[in-house]
């Protein structure tokens, strides 16, 4: 329990039982203390709300950058799949526009037999 609900209790009094009286009740706890007994709570509270908003600041910033590093995570999936989609039609022009064998288109478009004889056969179901 907190002191104002102790002192609450002690005199019988529910109603100061509130947030509000148990501010009241600790605000006059802290005047009873002594000048550096005083300073010594403030410097507690001040290393406490500091260490909290560092925390607090950390935590957003840390945020921030996954965010940020799963945005360009992001970006370079679309640049490789629009770099796929790019190399996949190239590829089936090639097959579509010309004579070429296998092996020239695979040459031209950097990529493997397998994948241009793929490329042909999907085209062949269409």
């Amino acid at each position: 329990m907190k002191r104002g609900e102790n002192r609450a209790k002690a005199f019988n009094l529910h109603f100061l039982r509130g947030s509000v009286f148990e501010k009241i009740f600790d605000l006059a706890e802290f005047t009873k203390l002594t000048k550096r007994e005083q300073q010594m709570y403030n410097s507690e509270v001040k290393r406490r709300r500091d260490n909290e908003n560092t925390t607090f600041f950390a935590v957003n910033e840390a945020k921030k950058v996954a965010i940020e590093e799963g945005r360009e995570v992001g970006r370079e999936e679309g640049r490789d799949e629009g770099r796929e989609e790019r190399t996949l039609e190239f590829t089936q022009n090639l097959i579509r526009a010309t004579d070429c064998e296998d092996s020239k288109i695979a040459e031209l478009c950097h990529v493997t037999l397998d994948y241009v004889k793929e490329v042909r056969s999907n085209l062949a179901r269409e």
